[in-house]
C-alpha cells in the first residue's frame, strides 16, 4: 500500500457528505498526513509490522491526539474544527481496517 492508496481508502471511510465531493486537496491533504507519520512510527516506535499494525487497531489517547495535532497543522486550524474529527476517524478506522502486509508496505514505501 501507498500513502496515495491510503489516502483513497481514507476518503472512502469519510462519513456522509464528503464521500461524495472526492477533491485533489483532500487526497492530497490525507497523502501529506500519512507520508508525515510514517517516519514518526518508524523512528519513534522501532517496532515490527505486526506491532505497528496492534498499535494501528488498538491506538492510545496519545496516538490519537499526536495523529490529531498532524492533522491540525496540515489542514489549518478553522478547517480542523470544522471537519478534523471526521478526517482524524476516517484515518483510524482505515488504519484499523490494513492488513499487516499492507501496514509493511506503507512502511518500507517512504
Amino acid at each position: 500500500m501507498t500513502p496515495e492508496d491510503f489516502a483513497e481508502r481514507t476518503v472512502l471511510n469519510l462519513p456522509g457528505e464528503q464521500n461524495v465531493a472526492l477533491s485533489a486537496a483532500l487526497l492530497l491533504l490525507l497523502t501529506e498526513v500519512a507520508i508525515g507519520l510514517i517516519p514518526l512510527i518508524r523512528d519513534r516506535c522501532r517496532k515490527s509490522s505486526e506491532e505497528v499494525s496492534f498499535m494501528a487497531q488498538n491506538p492510545t489517547w496519545l496516538e490519537k491526539r499526536a495523529l490529531a495535532r498532524r492533522v491540525r497543522r496540515e489542514m489549518g486550524f478553522r478547517e480542523f474544527r470544522l471537519h478534523g474529527g471526521k478526517v482524524v476517524d476516517a484515518i483510524l478506522h482505515t488504519g484499523a481496517e490494513a492488513t499487516v502486509e499492507e501496514v509493511a508496505a506503507l512502511l518500507d514505501s517512504v
